[in-house]
């Protein structure tokens, strides 16, 4: 995933932000159904996506809200015993919601709590044919700014 942000001073402590950005997705699923038969899937995905937030500083605290938004068509690959038997295009709707609190130990050491909500949906409306990926996830970490 690759951002860029611009950044809109509201006043010494408040910042709202939007932005675009590209995310890459590569995933390979494989199924089985006995020792015999078995099938591969391969989805690859390169979506624009928009970037809109807030970001509040105050002393030693970072406290920023996000949300990642994109629709785009994924194409999907799927093999049956090594033999390529179907190839389809459907819409991906992804949107990533994030709430992160950061705190400075010093100007470039800090300490991030998170919370990261995704949703990732593969629809296609034609065959009625769909995945949904859905993850709630909380992370606390140390960083290090160069």
């Amino acid at each position: 995933q690759y951002n860029i942000n611009f950044d809109f001073k509201i006043n010494n402590y408040l910042y709202l932000f939007c932005g675009i950005g590209i995310i890459s997705k590569f995933k390979y699923n494989r199924y089985s159904s006995g020792l015999n038969y078995w099938q591969s899937e391969i989805k690859y995905t390169l979506i624009p996506s928009v970037i809109t937030g807030i970001n509040f500083n105050f002393n030693k605290y970072k406290f920023l809200i996000s949300n990642f938004f994109c629709v785009f068509p994924s194409f999907i690959f799927q093999f049956k015993k090594e033999e390529y038997y179907n190839f389809f295009v459907i819409t991906n709707f992804y949107n990533n919601f994030k709430i992160e609190l950061y705190f400075y130990f010093r100007k470039n050491l800090y300490i991030i709590s998170s919370y990261n909500n995704l949703l990732d949906i593969y629809a296609d409306i034609g065959s009625l044919f769909g995945f949904i990926n859905f993850n709630n996830s909380f992370t606390i970490g140390i960083g290090y700014e160069f």
